[in-house]
This record gives structure tokens, sequence and C-alpha cells, in this order.
């Protein structure tokens, strides 16, 4: 599941970086599915949802 997020979290920090979003995040995602998401964004060097 972690490839998962982490393929959500990359196309979305290349929104972020181009300008086009100034936050996100998964509002219908689990708990778990999120820490998992923020984990591989921080790992990574990505912008973590917020």
């Amino acid at each position: 599941m972690f490839y998962q997020q982490g393929r959500f979290v990359e196309v979305l920090d290349e929104h972020f970086r181009a300008g086009r979003i100034k936050a996100d995040g998964g509002s219908n995602w689990s708990t778990a599915r999120f820490d998992e998401a923020n984990a591989y964004a921080k790992a990574n060097g990505k912008q973590p949802f917020t």
C-alpha cells in the first residue's frame, strides 16, 4: 500500500511545486493511509498532506 500512497504524493507534489495547488489532503482516507502518505512525503522530501 505504501507504493500507492507514494504515487499520490508524487503527483500532488508536482502540482504543489508548480503553484497549481496550495494544500492537499485525503478527507475520505483512513488515518493509517494518511499517515503512510505523510511518511512517504517526509522520507522523500515531498509536500505532505495537510
